[in-house]
């Protein structure tokens, strides 16, 4: 049976405003392994930590294995015939302890659930993993990646063992949260279907409202900037009986206040922040008819531009040095 502690916190509402610079673009360009060289690494880097069914997840995939920050704990998932289920497993490659979380222990109650388990996130001093469950299904629009919605969310204690449920499961499967951890880890952003998002701090307990500036549908796609002291999103407004989509905006979200401000809005356009490129540049794609447009946002007003042929990239790039020119005067 599993040992469940309720996670209880409070609520803070402050308000403040902030500046920010905006360019959207493609994603940045990757340098992919090999698959047989990639496994290789893998192969040899697990055989070190004591697993639950070895043979059953043959290759390596960021989407089932995880390696803390002190790379002692190595988080997997397997479908196991032993247990006849689902089964995340955190190891010690040095004390080799191994714990168990069972798939249909961390789902509600349900007929049928055809998802899985997923490390979320590590505290930086690897003393906890935090892992989320999903039911399967795909909530749709540009900005989800499967990565950042599920229907309950824990904390498991490297030490004991101990789990903690820090986004409660719900009887029923209409109910999921969308959720991100800020890279500092000090932050964790929630919302029951991605809405009235809540900021809890993990080292205290508390939390704070997210104050929206408009209502919405669904919203998801959260990128934080480096410092973890603000992060971006993006939202959807359905019509009514969901028949289509009203309106799409992408908003910032100061952390320590609350405060929220809207950076883009379309009716047509879908956004997908892709990451910080510092403090203050942040890159984004819009989509319209499956392309990926470019655009600048100041506190002022809006920019469109679309790319000219050939490299967008390092079209981007050349503008966004231009505009940095142009502000330091």
């Amino acid at each position: 049976m599993k040992n469940i502690v309720t996670f209880a916190v409070g609520i803070k509402e402050i308000f403040l405003l902030g500046v920010i610079f905006l360019i959207a673009c493609s994603a940045p360009e990757q340098t992919i392994r090999s698959a047989e060289s990639t496994q290789i690494v893998f192969q040899t880097e697990v055989a070190k930590f004591p697993r639950l069914c070895p043979n059953d997840t043959p290759y390596f995939s960021d989407k089932n294995e995880s390696f803390s920050p002190d790379g002692l704990w190595l988080g997997e998932l397997c479908l196991s015939s032993e247990y006849k289920d689902l089964v995340l497993t955190f190891s010690n490659k040095k004390t080799q302890v191994l714990w168990k979380m069972l798939y249909h222990d961390y789902i509600p109650d349900v007929d049928f659930a055809d998802g899985g388990m997923r490390v979320a996130h590590w505290s930086s001093d690897s003393k906890y993993a935090y892992f989320y469950t999903s039911l399967g299904g795909s909530v749709g629009e540009c900005f989800y990646e499967g990565y950042d919605t599920g229907v309950g969310l824990f904390r498991l204690d490297l030490q004991t063992g101990q789990t903690t449920e820090i986004l409660p499961l719900i009887n029923g499967n209409s109910v999921w949260y969308g959720f991100s951890f800020s890279p500092n880890g000090r932050w964790l952003v929630y919302g029951i279907r991605t809405l009235d998002l809540v900021m809890l701090d993990l080292m205290t307990g508390e939390s704070i409202n997210v104050a929206h500036e408009k209502d919405f549908s669904q919203g998801g796609g959260y990128v934080w900037s480096p410092d973890g002291s603000r992060f971006a999103y993006s939202t959807v407004k359905s019509l009514p009986n969901n028949v289509g989509r009203k309106g799409y905006t992408l908003r910032l979200v100061d952390v320590q206040t609350g405060d929220e401000r809207t950076l883009l809005e379309s009716e047509t356009s879908c956004y997908l922040a892709k990451k910080w490129e510092d403090s203050n540049i942040l890159l984004i794609c819009a989509f319209s008819r499956s392309f990926c447009g470019f655009k600048r946002v100041r506190q002022s007003g809006v920019i469109s531009s679309r790319p000219p042929a050939g490299n967008a990239s390092r079209w981007a790039a050349k503008k966004l040095r231009k505009i940095i020119r142009n502000d330091n005067g």
